[in-house]
């Protein structure tokens, strides 16, 4: 069995209030390959508090002015993670962390961007549901237009025209690699997408399910394995264990046959094609976008990389919500309604890919 040890994700953490500072206004996003990501770091104790405090450099009797409590362990540990760095005796902010106003300033960016780009793809997206609906998968748009496309082949688009370097995981000491940031201003809604891989056959779930439904499913979640090495070797589940497991979330039927879409990249299937072809126009817009530049300077990012990587991120909010407002697709009742969900709409949420 094989896990990715790539990991992208967008978290919301809750923190306490320190100081002058109201944590809990600030998102945290890593895009990142990792043992561990620096989420839980950045929360620990008054750690943001000290990022905050670094952000234009100090010496630590700089930071004893401040009269901010901190220990040489702390300040370790943050350049072990890689947050901050030590240079001629003063500590850096070593991660971008934007203000209310930057923020606000970089979501007016993304949103013009995003509308612009929903443009450009409404008729793709019409071709894709259209496509779902003929082959009865209509309720696994939202998930396959967000965890696949928008949350995922992006991601190799961007690598495949070299705007982006795939991970290397070359420095094993460091716990992960990639980028790590924090803005202000917290969107309300997020989701995010967990798979499991085995050979070229991947099992994803896009996040939004409710807990009760979850708690069921995760009981079985060594049972993954056992669904993907079946329909690696006989296209279908075979095991009576998984069968009966897996049944009741509607992912397969009595008889192990696949109840979710199945996304053939080696094949280049029409799902694929489609998708692809959104991709690509969203590549497109970004890429070719004349201010690409101009935010790196604005926002003090470190590279055009960095700009791209961060800047998708909140285009791709903005996207999803255009496509919710104009109604291009429609989020499942499993996300919509969870209190009327039963465990056989967890299915909606689902999608296999064949590499």
């Amino acid at each position: 069995m094989k896990y990715s040890l790539l990991i992208i994700i967008f978290l919301i953490i809750p923190l306490a209030i320190f100081g002058q500072y109201d944590y809990k206004n600030y998102d945290m996003t890593c895009y990142c390959s990792a043992t561990e990501t620096p989420h839980a770091v950045a929360s620990y104790d008054n750690n943001l508090e000290i990022l905050i405090a670094l952000k234009n450099g100090l010496s630590k009797a700089g930071l004893d002015s401040l009269n901010i409590k901190y220990t040489y362990s702390q300040l370790k540990l943050l350049q072990v993670y890689n947050l901050i760095l030590k240079r001629n005796n003063k500590y850096y902010l070593n991660i971008p962390i934007l203000t209310n106003e930057q923020t606000d300033q970089l979501r007016t960016v993304s949103k013009n961007l995003a509308n612009k780009i929903t443009l450009h793809i409404e008729n793709e997206i019409s071709d894709l549901i259209t496509y779902l609906n003929s082959t009865g998968y209509t309720k696994n748009s939202f998930s396959i237009i967000f965890s696949y496309i928008l949350d995922g082949k992006i991601w190799e688009k961007f690598e495949e025209r070299k705007v982006l370097k795939p991970f290397s995981r070359s420095n094993d000491m460091s716990p992960w690699e990639g980028y790590f940031w924090i803005l202000s201003s917290k969107r309300e809604v997020k989701y995010g997408t967990n798979s499991q891989t085995d050979s070229n056959l991947t099992f994803s779930v896009t996040s939004g399910a409710p807990n009760r439904i979850l708690k069921t499913f995760y009981v079985s979640d060594n049972l993954i394995d056992t669904l993907l090495i079946n329909i690696i070797q006989s296209g279908k589940v075979v095991d009576k264990n998984a069968i009966e497991a897996f049944k009741k979330f509607n992912i397969v039927d009595d008889f192990g046959n696949v109840n979710v879409p199945i996304i053939s990249e080696k094949d280049q299937s029409k799902l694929f094609e489609l998708s692809n072809s959104i991709v690509t126009k969203i590549c497109d817009d970004i890429t070719t976008d004349r201010y690409l530049n101009d935010i790196t300077k604005i926002f003090k990012f470190s590279s055009l990389e960095q700009t791209v990587v961060i800047l998708y991120h909140e285009i791709l909010w903005d996207l999803l919500d255009n496509l919710v407002e104009k109604k291009l697709i429609t989020k499942p009742m499993i996300i919509l309604n969870p209190d009327k969900a039963v465990d056989s709409d967890l299915s909606d949420l689902i999608f296999l890919i064949i590499k």
